[in-house]
């Protein structure tokens, strides 16, 4: 199995490397500081696995990604990073990242996450695999708002509750009576299914905002 090692430490790739080199069925054919070196180096040794960290100068490992894909859609992405930001994982997904793990893992798991991703399993590690689960609710729920058709005018309502207007300053803002504030209020809550006003705000802040 052909591996790459794409970080900008010198310590972290020689480290990789020497464990990476101790196992029988590896070989780090090549190293590269950033991702447009990787692309390089991909595009001499044709490996089966790219190990790619994330922040490095010049071209990141999200970058680096995309042109790895782009370029090689069979060679498998791996990313060994400390950092586990929404969207770094979100966009090295996108990007056709297989994997997503930090650098805190033991060598096992790190040697285990480099054969899963190499025979076509996606891995994530425990900690980007919460943190995924979380992301995918969120934009379950994200998806709700446009499933309820709600109007500019709710919105607009649901927006002003969410910063803290009661219905008297929300008639005065938008011109219209307290009464029909009050109607919107109890239309909001039933098409959201929801108890009162303070959840009303926190979907809008969650949700929408």
């Amino acid at each position: 199995m052909k591996i790459i090692i794409v970080d900008d430490d010198i310590l972290v790739r020689d480290g990789l490397k020497i464990l990476i080199d101790s196992e029988e069925d590896m070989e780090v054919v090549a190293v590269a500081k950033d991702g447009q070196e990787a692309f390089t180096q991909v595009e001499k040794h044709n490996p089966d696995v790219v190990l790619m960290d994330i922040r490095m100068p010049n071209t990141d490992g999200i970058k680096g990604t995309a042109l790895i894909k782009e370029g090689y859609p069979d060679v498998k992405v791996l990313i060994l990073t400390t950092f586990k930001d929404d969207a770094y994982i979100s966009e090295a997904i996108k990007n056709g990242a297989q994997g997503y793990m930090l650098k805190n893992q033991s060598s096992d798991v790190i040697i285990n996450g480099i054969r899963t991703v190499a025979s076509g399993t996606n891995i994530y590690g425990d900690e980007v695999a919460e943190k995924l689960k979380g992301m995918i609710e969120e934009k379950k729920q994200r998806v709700e708002v446009s499933e309820f058709n709600l109007s500019l005018r709710e919105l607009e309502i649901l927006e002003l509750i969410s910063k803290g207007y009661n219905n008297k300053e929300i008639s005065m803002k938008l011109f219209i009576s307290g009464g029909t504030v009050r109607n919107y209020v109890t239309v909001l809550l039933d098409k959201l299914d929801l108890r009162d006003r303070t959840q009303l705000a926190i979907y809008y802040i969650r949700n929408i905002e």
